[in-house]
Parts: structure tokens; sequence; C-alpha cells
């Protein structure tokens, strides 16, 4: 991940790069993506800092690397073939928005610092393939 914030832009930009293997490798998460964030100061007490992320994301299984519930006997264990449909890898794009909101109130001469904030994080994705499984 690099991110830099710019006086010109009154806030910055990032880029992330991401791999994550979960369940022994059996299900894999790659993505990128870019950030841009804004802060405006609203008085001297309020800011308020505005975000944006757009992902490509690709996300795939290795089904011969995981046991479904049907696979599993009570009284033998994993015997029994999967009745699971097969699905594809996965490949979407998402796109991503946040704020937050806060005050700083300096107590006891400003050795405390308290914090109010207050965070909405929408999101949409776009599925590139169709016959996703994810």
């Amino acid at each position: 991940e690099y991110d830099q914030f710019s006086d010109k832009l009154h806030g910055g930009v990032g880029f992330q790069l991401l791999h994550d293997k979960t369940g022994n490798g059996s299900l894999n998460t790659t993505s990128f993506s870019t950030m841009y964030s804004y802060q405006a100061i609203l008085d001297r007490k309020w800011t308020i800092n505005f975000g944006l992320k757009a992902s490509f994301v690709q996300k795939s299984l290795d089904w011969g690397n995981v046991i479904w519930g049907d696979q599993i006997d009570p009284s033998q264990g994993v015997v029994n073939p999967t009745q699971q449909p097969q699905g594809n890898n996965g490949l979407y794009i998402d796109f991503s928005s946040g704020f937050i909101l806060f005050s700083k109130n300096y107590l006891e001469e400003k050795l405390y610092k308290l914090l109010i904030r207050a965070s909405i994080f929408p999101s949409l994705e776009l599925i590139i393939e169709e016959n996703s499984s994810f």
C-alpha cells in the first residue's frame, strides 16, 4: 500500500495491492485499488474527510481442496461426492465511499483530546463475469 497527502489536493491519493489466501489457499482474493480523500476544515473545531475507492477484484476457489456439507456422512466422515454446483472464478469492480466528521475538544488545558466521529461507508459492486460463483 502507498498513500500520499497533498496540500494542493487538500487530501491524499493512494494505491493498494492485496492478495489473501483463506482455508489453506482454497479461496484466493486478489485486488488492486486506487483511493482519493479530501479534507475540509469547517471551523476551528470541526473537520470532515471524504474518501472514494475503486477496486478491481478477482476471487478464485480450488474446488478440489474444499469439503461441502453434503460430502460428510455422520458415521463414516467424508465419503460422498458433492452435489454443489461448481462456479467460475469471480471478477468484479467495487466502488466504495465514506466520510468522517470529527471535532477536537480540549479539556484541562489541552491535556486530553476527545474525538467525536461518525462514519458511513456505502459500496457498489459491478459484476464482470455473470457466471461467477462468488
